[in-house]
């Protein structure tokens, strides 16, 4: 259970981290725009982009390795938030922040994405529950998913508010940065060094399967 407890960790850092860019980004509209119609906007595309991307994203995790499709969705959410900071610093019509301002739009487009590319983990997560916990300790591991999730959202909303407050956009941004680079840096060391464990709880005894290498195979491949 000690690589899951530490899967776990690691993606409520990065829960966190992209809730807190989301919600952020909304409590910013509102308070330069003061437009409920502008904040109704930044929720329509998260769920667009939610719908058009989700079941893509699930082709992509499915005929992926799953650490390297946890990585890629790291280290390319951490690369649209750079773009987004470039955008932010050098375009003074997003600072302005107007609901006419197409540049704004584009920018909260733009971060929106960044935002959703972080669902692969979500998607990823309830895979990898079967293949690092044995079958009997299942139905607490998914708890622990679901208390994850509520505990990211929880904090989130602290989070965003306080950065929103203390210096805008221009403050929230660096703020976020080093704590991706270093979630980044460190995110599935553990599960390289326990492939093997997982591999034995999935398949604990082949002779006894009625088809062990049909059985097994598509679980040894998952956990690659």
């Amino acid at each position: 259970m000690r690589p899951f407890h530490h899967l776990l960790v690691n993606n409520l850092i990065a829960n966190i981290t992209n809730f807190t860019v989301w919600f952020a980004i909304t409590f910013w509209i509102f308070l330069e725009t003061r437009s409920v119609f502008a904040t109704g906007m930044i929720a329509g595309i998260y769920l667009v982009l939610t719908g058009a991307l989700g079941i893509w994203f699930g082709s992509l995790v499915d005929h992926h390795r799953k650490r390297s499709m946890m990585l890629v969705s790291s280290v390319v959410s951490l690369a649209i938030y750079a773009a987004a900071l470039g955008a932010y610093a050098l375009d003074p019509g997003i600072r302005v922040a107007t609901t006419t301002s197409v540049t704004l739009w584009l920018f909260v487009l733009l971060t929106m994405l960044g935002v959703i590319v972080g669902n692969i983990r979500m998607i990823a997560l309830p895979i990898l529950v079967t293949l690092l916990v044995p079958a009997d300790r299942r139905d607490k591991a998914n708890g622990l998913v679901g208390m994850v999730t509520g505990i990211g959202f929880l904090t989130t909303s602290a989070i965003s508010g306080f950065l929103v407050a203390w210096g805008g956009m221009s403050r929230r941004w660096p703020s976020l940065s080093p704590s991706h680079c270093s979630l980044h840096s460190t995110s599935f060391s553990f599960l390289s060094t326990s492939r093997a464990k997982r591999t034995r709880m999935i398949c604990p005894d082949r002779s006894t399967s009625p088809a062990p290498s049909a059985w097994c195979a598509p679980f040894r491949d998952c956990s690659r």
